[in-house]
């Protein structure tokens, strides 16, 4: 008689958050950890899909995989490679999910990559005009009206 009333392990995958870099390619390395030893073989099928970045242009992935582990392993890792720039934008996501799981659950089947931005924000190339000595005047006499609490129309001061 085979007991087989063994709870299986379950299957989580971790998140990963890192700058992008400015050139070449970042690994983002996402570990999936079994919550116990099996004494079988554990496969499960990992994905990559886009959240708010793009495969090609932010990130390049298999398409899948499938992750073995073999009996007594208990954590297995998946690497996804990030493209550096120095464009400015906001973080972006990608998701990496599980599926498919052979002798074990899925207790937390989706990591998310955050690809952080470092890059600085450029600057529009129209340089702020620097006031001549008669805007100085009109601003000191707008500033004394205003501190003096008299009545100011909205007209320009000339």
């Amino acid at each position: 008689m085979t007991n087989d009333d063994t709870p299986l392990p379950a299957l989580s995958i971790t998140d990963v958050t890192m700058a992008e870099g400015n050139a070449g390619l970042t690994a983002f390395v996402f570990t999936v950890n079994l919550s116990a030893p099996s004494a079988q073989t554990v496969t499960v099928d990992v994905s990559v899909g886009a959240g708010t970045a793009s495969a090609g242009s932010d990130y390049q992935a298999p398409v899948s995989t499938m992750l073995t582990f073999t009996p007594g392993d208990v954590s297995e890792s998946f690497t996804v490679q990030v493209l550096g720039d120095t464009e400015f934008e906001l973080n972006e996501t990608f998701l990496v999910s599980m599926s498919n799981a052979v002798n074990a659950t899925l207790a937390d089947a989706q990591g998310t990559g955050t690809i952080q931005n470092e890059d600085a924000q450029a600057v529009a190339g129209n340089a702020v005009p620097v006031p001549t000595l008669g805007d100085w005047h009109k601003l000191f006499l707008m500033l004394m009206v205003l501190s003096a609490g008299l009545m100011v129309s909205h007209r320009r001061l000339r």
